[in-house]
């Protein structure tokens, strides 16, 4: 879900491995898929936009919080969280435990 945000999106699998296609981890799994997708698909304007500004002005398409609040010691200190362009904050979450996570704001 995490690479819906990303320039690129893929899976990798191998030979020796169960391949990572959704539907081969149940229903629950093929259906909060689906609905990154959708959002993915929703970005794709978005991140073609930014890819030519970073191409044209160097500007960059994913941004560390201190890029915007850089005499914040809190937004350095937050190295788990982003932003795609100017207005789009990603805060993962990296474990299932515990249920949430705090996040820069």
């Amino acid at each position: 879900q995490l690479s819906i945000f990303m320039s690129v999106m893929r899976v990798h699998s191998t030979e020796t491995e169960v391949p990572h296609f959704p539907w081969l981890w149940g229903p629950d799994a093929e259906h909060a898929m689906r609905k990154a997708v959708n959002l993915r698909y929703r970005f794709i304007p978005m991140l073609y936009s930014l890819a030519h500004r970073q191409y044209d002005s160097l500007e960059p398409m994913f941004r560390p919080l201190a890029y915007y609040w850089p005499h914040d010691v809190r937004s350095a200190a937050a190295t788990d969280q982003w932003l795609v362009g100017s207005s789009v904050m990603v805060a993962p979450m990296l474990s299932v435990f515990p249920p949430w996570r705090q996040v820069y704001f």
